[in-house]
């Protein structure tokens, strides 16, 4: 099984909120952790926003941001295509979810179409599970 972490999701691997153990779990449990590649840029701000807004310490961003950089130099990430990106616009039209939301729900589609293994979409989110459900998705519990 492909786990496909949306940034909320994949934020959880390294920082320590409602969702980290779950997640963490259910990572182990999954033959690959996949994302699209704005993941990159998201996860390592709202690593920086936990320590700007005092939920982390600098020792803890230190830390999350070197284990991120090192796991994230083997995440197969999905690159961002022009059809990809077109078919997060068609997402937007169907489903009440934000932009980067359909990024990664159109890039978990792409990813789902290129690959013969079962694909979960892992997300914090309850519109964008919702829509994902909605789009074939078996979520992550």
């Amino acid at each position: 099984m492909i786990l496909y972490a949306d940034t909320s999701s994949l934020v959880k691997l390294y920082l320590a909120e409602e969702g980290s153990d779950e997640m963490r779990r259910l990572s182990s449990l999954a033959d690959e952790v996949s994302s699209s590649n704005v993941a990159y840029a998201e996860t390592r701000v709202a690593i920086a926003r936990a320590l700007r807004e005092g939920r982390i310490r600098e020792p803890e961003f230190r830390a999350a941001r070197r284990k991120f950089e090192v796991e994230w130099a083997d995440l197969p990430a999905v690159i961002l295509r022009d059809e990809i990106l077109r078919r997060a616009g068609d997402l937007g039209d169907r489903h009440p979810i934000r932009g980067f939301d359909a990024i990664h729900l159109a890039s978990a589609i792409a990813l789902r179409e290129q690959v013969s293994s079962d694909v979960r979409f892992a997300s914090a989110d309850r519109r964008l599970g919702g829509a994902a459900t909605a789009e074939g998705f078996r979520l992550a519990p």
